[in-house]
């Protein structure tokens, strides 16, 4: 644990259908933007078993130790997933917002852009790859960022009292994850409706979040 830096993936989807234009301008965004960072459905149970979990702790019940890791480790997750789904909504999850806490590419640290930040600058970096917005995980530390960030992630976290509170109980660390993944080494080629995909992520990012991108753009109407 803690070792692994990212994962290598071959994937093939066969009878893909859909608009082919529509496909091309999905693996052209992924090429120049990346993908939007979600946890996937792995890191929520087998039928969603760690987000009962979470509920049932949320309630007031006491869980296992390896319950309750399971637990807030997805409640967590679904809270990111909440505020990134936002942060799409609003075209703005690889957008910089005033009070962002922006992450370096391949790095951990980040910093917070100021209001006297030049914005310009900080969107063209940003397009560029060479930093990320990011959401909270949330802990027990309240979250860095200000002004429109703070804004927007707070009136979508405001529905989930009851889970916040039971994982600000749990003395987890809060933390920082970045809201847009760039998969390296990218290639996608489709052959007679079979898609091969072959790209890295670093750990910790899903492979099935950049298939259900492209999946979503091919069923998307033109």
């Amino acid at each position: 644990v803690g070792d692994l830096q990212g994962n290598r993936f071959r994937i093939r989807l066969t009878d893909v259908a859909g608009d082919e234009t529509q496909l091309e301008r999905g693996l052209q965004s992924v090429r120049n933007y990346g993908v939007p960072n979600y946890f996937g459905p792995q890191r929520f149970g087998r039928h969603g078993s760690n987000l009962k979990l979470a509920t049932r702790l949320a309630d007031g019940e006491r869980l296992r130790k390896s319950e309750q890791g399971f637990a807030l480790s997805a409640a967590r997750s679904l809270v990111f997933n909440a505020v990134l789904a936002a942060r799409v909504n609003h075209d703005t999850w690889w957008r910089p917002l005033p009070g962002d806490a922006l992450m370096l590419n391949n790095s951990h640290s980040f910093f917070v852009a100021g209001a006297s930040d030049d914005t310009q600058t900080l969107e063209r970096r940003a397009k560029l790859g060479d930093l990320h917005p990011t959401g909270q995980l949330i802990g027990a530390v309240e979250s860095p960022v200000q002004c429109a960030a703070r804004s927007l992630e707070e009136a979508t976290m405001a529905g989930d009292a009851s889970r916040l509170a039971c994982v600000r109980q749990g003395r987890v660390d809060a933390q920082r994850r970045a809201l847009r993944v760039l998969p390296g080494e990218f290639f996608a080629s489709l052959d007679e409706r079979v898609l091969t995909l072959a790209f890295s992520l670093p750990a910790g990012s899903f492979a099935t979040a950049l298939i259900n991108e492209l999946v979503a753009v091919t069923e998307a109407p033109a």
